[in-house]
């Protein structure tokens, strides 16, 4: 993620990705925070509905910025 593009508003943004939980979220402002396992975690999702296209994604992590 690009820290120099704001994100719902907040700049600074950075996300911290680790091999056993989902990771953490960081922002100016907004103290450092643990994101949540996405519950389509197992599953892929289609972006298409052209068959011969094939764009799929597969969500992993929910980041929801705490109320300050």
């Amino acid at each position: 993620m690009d820290p120099g593009k704001d994100i719902w508003g907040y700049s600074g943004c950075r996300y911290i990705g680790v091999d056993d939980n989902p990771g953490q979220l960081e922002c100016d402002d907004v103290p450092i925070f643990q994101c949540d396992e996405d519950p389509q975690s197992s599953e892929q999702i289609s972006c298409s509905d052209d068959p011969m296209l094939l764009i799929e994604i597969v969500p992993r992590v929910i980041c929801t910025i705490p109320a300050t």
